[in-house]
C-alpha cells in the first residue's frame, strides 16, 4: 500500500513497471483516492521539455498557486543545466536541495572561466 500517491500516479506507474521483466511481483495500490489526471507531454528534446515546463510554471502561478508547492524532479544532476537556463532566463527563481546548481559546479566555473 502507497500512502502517499494517488491512484491515478499508482496505475500509471504501474503500467510502467509491470513491463520490466525483472521487477518482483507486486501491485501499488492506494487509498487515498483518485486524484487528478495525470498530463502526459512528449518533448522533441530537452530544450523543448525545459520550455514546456517553465510554462506550466508560469501558468500555475497565474492561477494562485505558490512558488512553495511547486517541485522539478529529475533523475539526474546532468538534466538539470537545461532547466536551470530556461528558468533563469525568464527570471523564475528555484532552489536546488541535495546538489549544487549547474553554473555553480566547480567545474563549470572553471570551463567558463577559459572561455
Amino acid at each position: 500500500q502507497n500512502y502517499r500517491s494517488t491512484a491515478s500516479i499508482l496505475k500509471a506507474a504501474n503500467g510502467l513497471i509491470i513491463n520490466n521483466s525483472g521487477r518482483l511481483g507486486k501491485e501499488l495500490w492506494t487509498d487515498v483516492g483518485d486524484g487528478e489526471l495525470i498530463n502526459l507531454y512528449a518533448a522533441f528534446n530537452e530544450h523543448d521539455e525545459a520550455r514546456y515546463v517553465v510554462e506550466t510554471i508560469e501558468s500555475a502561478l497565474k492561477t494562485g498557486i505558490s512558488r512553495n508547492d511547486i517541485a522539478i524532479l529529475y533523475r539526474s544532476n546532468a538534466q538539470s543545466r537545461v532547466l536551470e537556463e530556461a528558468l533563469l532566463r525568464e527570471r523564475i527563481p528555484y532552489r536546488i536541495y541535495g546538489g549544487q546548481r549547474f553554473f555553480e559546479r566547480a567545474e563549470i566555473k572553471n570551463a567558463m572561466a577559459y572561455m
